[in-house]
């Protein structure tokens, strides 16, 4: 069976980075996209950065959520974020 977005419905991909083993929140997520008509490609928790890329590249998504709760060193939650944005150009992250 063959999903068709409405006009106006988004792709959507969310996932939890490596170590982030919380789902709650992303799981809310996924049911509100859902239920608004919108693709969701629900990724779940501690997903590697480089398996995030590949399907990134399969799905290219309008849009990628996730969420960070655990501490980061120093700044690397900025650089993560950074690195994001320029590995996912055509997504609102």
């Amino acid at each position: 069976l063959k999903h068709h977005l409405v006009d106006g419905h988004k792709k959507f991909l969310l996932f939890l980075p490596d170590a982030e083993l919380h789902e709650i929140g992303l799981l809310v997520s996924n049911l509100i996209l859902k239920e608004k008509g919108h693709k969701v490609f629900y990724l779940g928790q501690s997903v590697p950065y480089d398996d995030l890329l590949k399907v990134y590249e399969v799905v290219q998504p309008e849009y990628v959520q996730t969420i960070f709760t655990n501490p980061w060193e120093d700044d690397s939650l900025n650089a993560y974020i950074q690195q994001m944005s320029m590995d996912m150009p055509q997504s609102t992250i």
